[in-house]
């Protein structure tokens, strides 16, 4: 069995524990809509976390001055996607010469924190999800 056909299962099974007995097609539907939003929300949010470095880099080059940033923790992000919004750890550098922070994980994946994605904005998305 493939790993689609064991996902189609588990979305039956946890939708039919949700709703024993639809009312109509229409239930069935919206309620689906928010099961898989729910998913998309979080795959999306363990594949950022699962491309995050395990072991950031001591130092990393400080975008604003050039100079070399040290590390110094992993803080969090958050941003909304077209799955919702998504939190995820990343590290953070701070450059010890112009005293500012950085996140370079942030740039490699285009991630915009407190903001829509790239995705979201290019397809003209401000809807509430």
């Amino acid at each position: 069995m493939d790993n689609i056909t064991k996902i189609g299962q588990l979305l039956l099974k946890t939708l039919t524990e949700r709703i024993k007995q639809p009312d109509d097609l229409g239930q069935m539907e919206r309620e689906l809509r928010q099961l898989l939003q729910e998913c998309g929300q979080v795959g999306l949010s363990l594949w950022v976390e699962n491309l995050t470095p395990a072991y950031p880099e001591d130092h990393s080059n400080c975008p604003h001055c050039h100079q070399e940033a040290d590390y110094v923790r992993r803080r969090s992000g958050c941003l909304r996607s077209l799955q919702g919004t998504i939190s995820y750890q990343r590290p953070y550098y701070l450059c010890p010469h112009c005293h500012r922070g950085h996140y370079p994980f942030d740039n490699e994946l285009g991630l915009r924190p407190n903001q829509m994605s790239a995705e979201m904005e290019r397809l003209g998305v401000f809807l509430i999800l």
